[in-house]
């Protein structure tokens, strides 16, 4: 049976219903057997191959590192908290790092990898305003090696947002998303040394 949640009846559930805000993906409601089927032969496949990967990977090495990378809009880049003891408000960051405050990866992988990026010269926060899906929350298990992290990349890095174009160094920001990756397989390798001498 369809349980719908708060997210879904904001439009940005399972099936998402709006692009943003008072902007329809469908001009019409999905029947309760077209959302049925989606569920069957999209989310519950999907969700099975990603699992036996993570379970696979946990049981070949001991440890996991799940990824989850989106773009966010820059509207939505900006943190809730304001900045230090001046209450003014932060402007929009460049990436947003979501550990679900330290509980779906271990922290000092996510300060890592905070500090890697802000070196890059980009703005950098941590749960502020996205802590991470429930897709982190769900493939993570810290105390057992298995970490998972959302990383939002800020939209207007690389694209003109009103009009979908390109911007003219999309090519650097490539560049750099493949210098992060690589830091992150670095990580995981060097975490994974000294389980191979046990």
């Amino acid at each position: 049976e369809i349980a719908p949640s708060a997210r879904s009846d904001a439009g940005i559930g399972l099936i998402r219903r709006l692009v943003k805000p008072g902007v329809p993906v469908y001009a019409r409601s999905l029947s309760q057997e077209e959302i049925e089927r989606r569920i069957t032969r999209y989310y519950t496949p999907y969700h099975n191959a990603l699992e036996a990967l993570i379970d696979e990977a946990h049981y070949m090495f001991g440890q996991v590192w799940h990824i989850n990378c989106h773009s966010m809009p820059d509207s939505t880049a900006k943190p809730r908290r304001p900045m230090g003891f001046s209450g003014r408000q932060r402007s929009s960051v460049d990436f947003v790092l979501g550990d679900r405050d330290g509980t779906s990866c271990d922290p000092a992988f996510t300060r890592a990898l905070r500090d890697y990026i802000r070196k890059m010269g980009y703005s950098v926060a941590i749960n502020d305003p996205f802590k991470g899906v429930e897709l982190v929350q769900r493939y993570s298990e810290p105390a057992r090696g298995k970490h998972s992290l959302q990383i939002e990349v800020n939209k207007s890095l690389y694209m003109d947002e009103q009009t979908g174009q390109k911007k003219a160094h999309v090519s650097r920001v490539q560049d750099d998303i493949r210098l992060i990756s690589a830091f992150i397989i670095n990580y995981a390798q060097a975490a994974l040394k000294p389980m191979a001498a046990d």
